[in-house]
């Protein structure tokens, strides 16, 4: 097995339960918190960066190419480990975890890779309820499931396929999916509308404003796709009669549960509202917008 998939299953994987003495996350204490966190190797990547996430919120990271959007994504599954700084989620100091103490942390966590990084030997149904079975869960109950993550990203009817049946949308929405079937208290997306056309990464930013209206998940966004970020800020999703009913807000004033930061080579250049970003007079950013 090659070391990506190797890699890939020591991400989606976790098992064992919190310790009986993990510290509780207050109610007013942030889901996710970073305190000036600091790596480098031959040049720095993140340079004291700080901010905090509230549970049930979403946080948009924006920020061009090696700017250290998707190191911060890293470091909260523990797949890097900071030089300095502090980083907790869900109340537990992750900094100093061995690999074994983190498992239950990601147990919390799911993430949507680039591109998707499904298993090509896998069926659809498989990819989907991958985690599942270490999570203790029953046959019966992995195919309850994952049926049911396949109707909520539309693709019920697919659960025998194989992902090179698939269309790129397909492929990213099984991803989503996949991620959310062990129902995580945060979701982490890497660029998740990376090379789809404009109406298929509408549908994988609805997807994303679904869990975090309908289940209540907490979101970060690594993405720098303007127009997806400002999708998922501006749309808001309630079922009714049965029925998803979306709705967008056009005014920026108006938004409130999301929150843009942008990178700048590891240094936090922004960090506020979609109406403070996109009335900031910050050149870097005006011209990043542009």
């Amino acid at each position: 097995m090659s070391d990506l998939i190797d890699k890939l299953r020591e991400e989606l994987l976790g098992t064992g339960r919190a310790p009986e003495d993990a510290p509780a996350r207050g109610p007013d204490e942030p889901i996710v918190s970073f305190r000036d966190v600091y790596l480098a190797y031959d040049r720095p990547i993140l340079q004291g960066v700080t901010f905090d996430l509230p549970a049930g919120g979403t946080k948009v990271i924006l920020g061009g190419s090696g700017s250290g959007k998707t190191t911060i994504l890293r470091l909260m599954l523990g797949l890097l480990k900071a030089d300095a700084g502090s980083i907790r989620v869900d109340g537990v100091e992750v900094t100093g975890l061995t690999e074994e103490e983190f498992r239950p942390v990601r147990l919390k966590v799911g993430m949507v890779f680039q591109e998707g990084a499904l298993f090509d030997s896998l069926s659809v149904g498989e990819n989907v309820g991958f985690r599942l079975g270490e999570d203790g869960l029953a046959p019966g109950e992995i195919e309850e499931r994952v049926r049911e993550m396949l109707g909520f990203v539309g693709l019920a009817s697919h659960y025998d396929k194989s992902p090179s049946e698939l269309s790129g949308g397909q492929r990213r929405r099984v991803a989503v999916a996949r991620a959310l079937a062990a129902r995580p208290q945060i979701m982490l997306y890497d660029e998740p509308t990376t090379g789809l056309d404009p109406i298929t990464s509408t549908t994988i930013t609805d997807l994303i404003v679904k869990a975090r209206d309908l289940d209540g998940v907490t979101s970060i966004l690594v993405t720098h796709q303007l127009r997806d970020a400002f999708n998922v800020a501006r749309t808001f999703v309630a079922r009714e009669d049965g029925e998803f009913v979306f709705r967008r807000v056009e005014d920026y004033e108006l938004l409130a549960g999301t929150d843009f930061m942008m990178l700048r080579e590891g240094v936090v250049q922004f960090h506020g509202s979609p109406h403070e970003l996109v009335t900031s007079k910050d050149p870097y950013i005006v011209e990043f917008l542009s």
